[in-house]
């Protein structure tokens, strides 16, 4: 009913309404006092959280201060992953659904919802995508992401 109101197919809604989280190339990065933490995307449901000293060196385990001094920000960023994960799985799903449906999508709208999307990117980037020049065309082009381009 959502889509049928604003005049796109129920694929395009469901694309719209998928949380990037705040991730730009698969990551982003959390404040703490100085301290980096970075959620960075790791495959399909998985993701990690890499500290960084205010020198920006790699810093092994949560520094003991944010446990102590930050221990609800921690939980929620923790909480974050966990739905990010779930969230993965859940659209490399829906895309393999699509993908096996021979759904087409507009340039602009996979460019917008999937290659540029903060989330999406980090499944949809690695794929094979064909091409059309029109709805005619029943070959197309196929092309990878390689280097931030087609």
């Amino acid at each position: 009913e959502a889509a049928a109101q604003r005049g796109v197919s129920r694929n395009e809604i469901e694309d719209m309404a998928v949380d990037s989280f705040g991730l730009q190339e698969g990551c982003r990065d959390y404040d703490f006092d100085g301290y980096t933490c970075r959620l960075a995307v790791t495959g399909v449901g998985k993701s990690e959280l890499r500290w960084f000293k205010p020198d920006g060196s790699p810093q092994k385990t949560v520094p003991a201060f944010v446990k102590t001094d930050h221990a609800d920000k921690l939980k929620k960023l923790k909480a974050t992953q966990k739905n990010l994960n779930t969230t993965l799985t859940a659209q490399r799903d829906r895309l393999d659904q699509m993908m096996r449906s021979e759904h087409r999508v507009p340039r602009e709208h996979a460019e917008q919802y999937y290659w540029q999307h903060g989330l999406m990117s980090c499944l949809t980037r690695p794929l094979i995508w064909q091409f059309f020049r029109d709805e005619n065309d029943t070959q197309g082009k196929s092309a990878l992401w390689l280097d931030g381009t087609w």
